[in-house]
């Protein structure tokens, strides 16, 4: 046990003496270009056995489609016309033609996202410098190419040859969101990662590894929308669907974790450079302004662009939400306190959390950075001298609109949804006592209940229209029917019903509901307006004729309608990905029911032919018997016998014609 300790003693002393730390790896031994060599070859052989894995059963199952169609088409073409083999054709060509186009898909091309367009160094030359600067730091190639995306997220890829062993052409990817809330300094961090992707030869075998789950996954949805889409198709979609996500998950398995440990070299080379204080900062901003992106297209870039609103400027709109004071408190929040992302199932994340990135970090720190942090603190959107004209060609769309009037259309349509409970109240009231009625919900009618005894039933019907929000300390008593809770609920629709009228007359303006919430932004401060529309709820007799000349001076007419825009007036660009999904699924069940068509055609025209042909006569066989050789000899000479030796035979007299002869039979 003595000598065991000394060992270990000797062996931590030795490490101390290569300056090594005691919780730090063991460093590989030997040369470190051929360690580096030695280990890009074991990579390139996993990534072309997972490849080839991949694609060989995509090849089977394609091969055994075909078996099964082409099967199908022999035995109902010979007569054998049933209704399995009929279904089996359909089913079975469709979930074929889904998996062969999935494949045709992702095989060769160009790799470049759409959403992208080339940066020269004529048009950002001080973002070429920061390149490559930075690359000449960590000790590798500037890239040929520069490209920015409409991701908050940056990227670099290599079309590497020889499967990866040779250096090929090499792209860099920025994304316009991080250009857009990032510091200088960030992005220099961010810039120092990705290049050391380059520095360990990562990019090599990425686009080989990277293919391979593109293929799989393309295969996967291609088959699971052909059987979401038609019920026969369903029939036949399960074993296929069940063995490409049994391989895919062996496949993330095994390439994921190589992918995250290349993660963490990437930062440990940024650490490097920069120092491990800037790197986790960096990291923290660059996560948060991920979120945030994702929080903006989720509520307010792809819904509106759905109904045909769409920014010429979508970043700059982005950058006005992550500067809005009360927003930069989630921004906040997201970068000091990042939620943990709900998963369904297994992690296929291509990168560790931040929580295990900025642990390793922690752990690894120590030792000047290289490059120490320059203290710029200014928008890294400076290094682009024109934004505005890159940006958007980034996210081209047929008649963008700007996109201030876009930010403001937000906020006309959330205050146009918070008025639906009103909207709701007012028809339930005016329907009761004059029945159901074709005219729409203006802002006349809102002050028309007001000024007469049904204004009772109008508090009544809005909280019965607005949803009940149950909390800990509700009780009856407290419930939104209450007399002071529905008279609240009325003061508070009605002066968004006058900010929705004042805005559309263009007197006064929302604020953006970046946060979920907005303002009304009136040429004073609105305090009066709220006053004068409180004491018309509370006495309407004395105080509703004030508030109508009020607003007639800003320009407030009494029928102008407070409905949301039409949805059905959106440009039907705005449907082309849905339209396209839906032509593949028509393509498919074109080309399957025409071979349907033409399998089925076959065997009726064979039926036919074989009904209108003419049958022969039938001659029944005739049988001769068969002449057999004698097996006796022939031309031996005959001996008579003589007739003493025959024996004596007695001759009975004939019995003469015409003779009864009686037949005796026993009676008894």
């Amino acid at each position: 046990m003595a000598g065991r300790h000394a060992a270990r003693d000797r062996g931590l002393a030795a490490r101390r003496d290569r300056g090594e730390r005691p919780g730090q790896a063991a460093r590989p031994r030997g040369n470190p270009r051929q360690v580096v060599a030695m280990t890009l070859t074991l990579r390139a052989l996993l990534a072309v056995a997972l490849l080839v894995g991949a694609y060989l059963l995509l090849a089977v199952l394609v091969l055994v489609g075909v078996a099964l169609v082409a099967g199908s088409v022999w035995v109902i073409a010979n007569g054998g016309f049933q209704i399995n083999i009929l279904l089996l054709l359909a089913g079975g060509g469709l979930v074929l033609i889904s998996l062969v186009r999935a494949v045709f898909s992702v095989s060769g091309g160009d790799d470049t996202p759409p959403n992208s367009v080339p940066v020269t160094r004529e048009r950002a030359p001080e973002l070429w410098d920061l390149v490559r600067e930075l690359a000449a730091r960590v000790g590798t190639s500037v890239p040929a190419e520069l490209r920015l995306t409409d991701e908050a997220n940056a990227a670099v890829s290599e079309t590497a040859p020889l499967l990866g062993l040779l250096a090929g052409r090499r792209r860099m990817y920025v994304g316009a969101p991080l250009l857009v809330g990032l510091t200088t300094d960030e992005l220099r961090t961010v810039l120092c990662h990705e290049l050391g992707h380059y520095t360990h030869g990562h990019t090599r075998l990425g686009a080989i590894t990277y293919r391979g789950s593109v293929a799989l996954g393309a295969a996967r949805r291609s088959i699971a929308r052909t059987a979401l889409a038609n019920p026969v198709a369903r029939l036949y979609a399960g074993v296929p669907l069940r063995l490409l996500s049994g391989y895919a998950r062996c496949y993330d398995w095994i390439s994921l974790a190589v992918r995250r440990r290349q993660e963490y070299d990437a930062d440990a080379v940024a650490a490097r450079v920069t120092g491990s204080r800037v790197t986790e900062d960096a990291l923290r901003s660059a996560h948060s302004l991920s979120l945030a992106w994702q929080d903006f297209r989720a509520r307010f870039l792809d819904p509106l662009s759905r109904v045909g609103l769409v920014p010429d400027d979508p970043f700059r709109a982005f950058l006005a939400m992550i500067e809005d004071p009360d927003y930069r408190e989630r921004l906040t929040e997201f970068r000091e306190r990042p939620p943990t992302p709900v998963r369904q199932g297994p992690n296929r994340d291509s990168h560790p959390s931040l929580e295990q990135r900025l642990a390793r970090l922690d752990a690894a720190a120590g030792g000047p950075p290289d490059l120490a942090a320059t203290g710029d603190a200014a928008p890294a959107l400076r290094l682009l001298p024109d934004p505005a004209e890159l940006f958007g060609r980034v996210r081209g769309r047929a008649r963008p609109m700007p996109w201030r009037d876009w930010a403001d259309a937000i906020a006309d349509r959330h205050c146009a949804e918070q008025l639906e409970p009103l909207r709701a109240a007012v028809r339930a009231v005016r329907d009761a006592r004059s029945g159901p009625q074709a005219t729409g919900f203006t802002f006349g009618s809102v002050l028309d209940l007001l000024g007469t005894d049904r204004r009772t039933d109008l508090m009544t019907a809005l909280a019965n229209a607005v949803p009940a929000r149950p909390s800990p300390s509700s009780s009856p008593s407290s419930s939104p029917s209450s007399s002071e809770q529905a008279r609240e609920l009325l003061r508070t629709a009605v002066f968004r019903a006058v900010g929705l009228a004042l805005t559309r007359a263009g007197a006064a303006r929302w604020t953006v509901p970046w946060t979920g919430t907005s303002r009304l932004i009136t040429p004073d401060d609105g305090t009066a307006l709220r006053a004068l529309v409180d004491a018309t709820v509370a006495d309407p007799a004395h105080n509703l004729p004030r508030l109508r000349r009020r607003l007639s001076a800003l320009g407030v007419r009494t029928g102008d309608s407070l409905d949301p825009p039409d949805d059905d007036a959106a440009d039907a660009p705005a449907l082309q990905d849905d339209l396209a999904s839906v032509d593949e699924q028509r393509t498919g069940l074109a080309l399957v029911s025409g071979l349907v068509a033409v399998v089925v055609l076959i065997a009726l025209l064979e039926s036919l032919s074989n009904q209108h042909s003419p049958t022969p006569a039938y001659h029944p066989p005739t049988y001769q018997r068969p002449a057999y050789p004698s097996v006796f000899p022939t031309g031996l000479p005959a001996y008579p016998i003589p007739s003493e030796l025959l024996p004596h035979l007695p001759v009975f007299p004939s019995v003469p014609t015409g003779i009864l002869i009686p037949v005796y039979t026993s009676t008894g």
